[in-house]
């Protein structure tokens, strides 16, 4: 037994695997971020402080 490189996927149901286990949590890649900045920008400091707070500790 060995473990498997997630960044190297050969084996099929390794891959069918990781398709169901990502699509239960968020991937930044799936998600354009990006396009939130503008909303961003138009929060007070306050509220951007607390939002970074939330979700980074």
């Amino acid at each position: 037994m060995r473990a498997i490189n997630w960044n190297d996927i050969k084996d099929d149901k390794d891959l069918e695997v990781w398709n169901r286990v990502t699509q239960n949590f968020w991937l930044p890649e799936k998600i354009p971020v990006s396009n939130d900045i503008s909303s961003w920008n138009q929060l007070s400091d306050d509220w951007q402080q607390l939002i970074t707070r939330t979700f980074t500790g």
